[in-house]
């Protein structure tokens, strides 16, 4: 499945939140499992057809906060019908934000094919725990990040 998540704070022209929506609970490839961590949760009910979706419940706890509005959208770039059940909860403040707020980020990037630093021969992730790459060559970044 190619469904997107998009979220757009106040007056932002692009997305501030654009990821599949997947991987942005945590979920990579729409493989849904059963998983806590303290800003995301995901549960599957064990007699339902393992994909992201239908029986997934997936929650994400991470403030995000806007001065005037926000926007979600989900996308379906795919072919295949795509239907999504959500909640959203939020909270309204009383007392406006300040001015140097920060607004919550995260957009999906992948480098499709990679090179990698591991030796052509290494067949199995077995090798990977035994072949170490201390020069930081060929690395690849995972995650950039500032604040």
């Amino acid at each position: 499945m190619e469904v997107l998540i998009k979220m757009y704070w106040d007056d932002s022209p692009t997305p501030n939140v654009l990821a599949p929506i997947g991987d942005f609970f945590c979920l990579g490839h729409f493989i849904a499992a059963n998983f806590q961590s303290l800003p995301f949760t995901a549960s599957v009910k064990p007699s339902e057809e393992r994909k992201f979706g239908g029986a997934t419940a997936s929650r994400c706890y991470l403030p995000m906060p806007f001065k005037k509005h926000a926007r979600i959208e989900i996308e379906n770039q795919n072919d295949e019908a795509y239907i999504q059940y959500f909640y959203i909860d939020y909270e309204l403040c009383s007392e406006p934000l300040i001015d140097d707020t920060m607004y919550f980020h995260a957009h999906w990037r992948r480098e499709n094919s990679t090179n990698g630093w591991a030796p052509p021969n290494m067949q199995t992730n077995s090798l990977v725990t035994q072949v170490k790459n201390l020069d930081r060559k060929n690395n690849y970044v995972i995650l950039e990040t500032e604040g």
